[in-house]
């Protein structure tokens, strides 16, 4: 038993690794991109002008103008961190919002029509927070 528990444990590291690279490249690769919608949105704000030191400047303050595996890198070594950066439109930082919503959340979890089973899967969190979450 000791031992299947450690054979276990063992495999959790490149299953979790596989994981990242996994959700690190579907949101890097996914259609469009978010440096368009924020020129689009301050531009609409601030009238046309000056778009393409714009997007260098904001790819630069992002940190999209170095290769996807430098990319990669910073991103797993700020999630092992605890730090889930901040959010593009509220400024706000992701983890804090996570744990602001994080009661609504569980308690959402143990509701009524989830029977008297506590129901903790990845599903039903993600399905919540998107009815939660605004915007």
């Amino acid at each position: 038993m000791r031992d299947y528990i450690i054979r276990r444990v063992l495999l959790l590291i490149p299953t979790l690794f596989m994981v990242t690279i996994i959700i690190f490249f579907l949101v890097r690769f996914i259609p469009g991109d978010v440096i368009d919608l924020m020129v689009q949105e301050m531009s609409e704000e601030a009238g046309q002008g000056g778009q393409e030191m714009t997007v260098a400047v904001l790819r630069h303050s992002l940190g999209l103008d170095v290769p996807v595996h430098v990319q990669y890198g910073r991103w797993l070594s700020r999630i092992v961190q605890g730090d889930l950066g901040q959010s593009l439109w509220t400024q706000r930082s992701i983890s804090e919002d996570i744990m602001n919503r994080l009661p609504v959340l569980c308690s959402q979890l143990l509701d009524s029509h989830h029977g008297h089973r506590l129901s903790l899967n990845l599903v039903d969190l993600v399905a919540v927070y998107g009815v939660h979450s605004p915007g």
